[in-house]
């Protein structure tokens, strides 16, 4: 139940203008959050990668349930790309800079 609450917070997060055209008061919630943007897209991408080593190290339920295995792994797929998506600037100012 949280994986999938934490995708739909993230996707809310990634697209702010498709939630702005159907809520305009929504710009002042985004606002607020977005100073934290980079680390809960860090947070999260480092949850989605665990979510695929996961599913990998339980290849086995593929076999038992393939259909909950399968969206295990896709859901943690877009978690991840979401989530670097959003924590890029963050890997940007401290990992990738020269300074």
């Amino acid at each position: 139940m949280t994986f999938g609450i934490t995708l739909i917070l993230l996707s809310i997060i990634a697209v702010p203008s498709l939630l702005l055209s159907k809520k305009p008061n929504a710009k002042e919630l985004l606002e607020k959050i977005e100073p934290y943007q980079g680390w809960i897209g860090l947070i999260l991408c480092f949850y989605g990668v665990w979510g695929i080593i996961f599913s990998i190290l339980n290849l086995g339920w593929l076999t038992t349930f393939p259909i909950w295995w399968a969206t295990l792994l896709a859901g943690s797929i877009v978690q991840a790309v979401l989530g670097f998506m959003l924590g890029f600037s963050l890997i940007n100012k401290y990992v990738l800079s020269k300074k």
